[in-house]
């Protein structure tokens, strides 16, 4: 998760210089929330359902985890947060068709 981060803060520092324009603060901020935020649901509902797997004492627990499959909260906020990616999209658009000085 952690390159996720890496190549954002990467876009964010180096898009401004190739396209001469800054990137809009709100919505950069708001996607490094959205981000952060969707991360660590992420990790928790994760580390919660294989809590669950350990926790049982069948011989073949080790096999379960890597067959883990996410259950249906899981996989909205992994859907969700990819989606919400798209701010930064917007943010990009915004900024190439934003008028400078006004």
């Amino acid at each position: 998760f952690g390159i996720i981060l890496g190549l954002f803060s990467f876009l964010y520092y180096i898009l401004p210089k190739i396209i001469g324009k800054e990137l809009s603060q709100f919505l950069g901020r708001l996607h490094f929330y959205v981000t952060i935020i969707g991360i660590v649901l992420i990790i928790s509902f994760t580390i919660k359902e294989s809590a669950t797997v350990l926790s049982e004492s069948d011989q073949d627990r080790y096999l379960k985890i890597l067959k883990l499959r996410f259950d249906s909260k899981t996989l909205k906020v992994i859907m969700s947060t990819v989606i919400l990616q798209l701010i930064f999209v917007v943010n990009l658009i915004y900024s190439l068709v934003r008028k400078e000085g006004g």
